[in-house]
């Protein structure tokens, strides 16, 4: 004999309602999934920030891109969040070779105004020492 889902009272063939708690019994519950992987919602989220930390901590969101990459290769998450992480590599790397690029630049840069204040030290020093 079956019984309400609800309240738990035994039920005739044929009720479309409980007799004594009146719920609907034609509203049928969604059958569980069996077998299917549950995905889960981290694949955007680290996708998504990952592209997002790419432009400012380049490091950071080259990591959580490969992670997120490897969820989607895996089959862990779904496959519209791979060109998320996809993104998020590329532009990674770039940001992470003109950071690379511009204090190379910037090294360079500040070695020859150092040496040409040292020079302009010098000849101060120099002049200074001959008007003595």
């Amino acid at each position: 004999m079956a019984k309400c889902v609800k309240c738990g009272a035994p039920l005739r063939e044929g009720e479309l309602y409980c007799h004594v708690c009146g719920a609907d019994l034609r509203v049928t519950t969604r059958p569980k999934r069996t077998g299917e992987p549950k995905r889960r919602r981290s694949a955007n989220v680290c996708a998504i920030v990952g592209l997002s930390l790419a432009f400012f901590v380049p490091v950071a969101g080259l990591v959580l891109s490969l992670i997120a990459k490897e969820n989607v290769r895996s089959g862990r998450f779904d496959k519209p969040y791979k060109s998320l992480a996809d993104w998020g590599f590329a532009v990674s790397v770039i940001m992470i070779v003109l950071t690379l690029l511009v204090g190379l630049f910037l090294v360079l840069f500040h070695s020859v105004i150092l040496v040409e204040l040292l020079e302009l030290i010098v000849k101060l020093a120099e002049m200074f020492i001959s008007a003595i």
